[in-house]
């Protein structure tokens, strides 16, 4: 998944998780998990926790 996140990301850099699982089809609370695992490994930067 985080590979599906990061290119999302490269196509709009600031999307939500809310925005990116609605479009991906996958659930929120999987999509905001990953992304807080992404920014802590230092893959993403997350802005107030989103």
């Amino acid at each position: 998944m985080r590979d599906t996140l990061l290119s999302y990301l490269r196509i709009i850099p600031a999307a939500s998780a809310d925005m990116m699982a609605q479009e991906l089809g996958l659930s929120q609370l999987e999509v905001q998990e990953t992304l807080i695992q992404m920014d802590d490994d230092g893959e993403v930067i997350m802005r107030s926790g989103w």
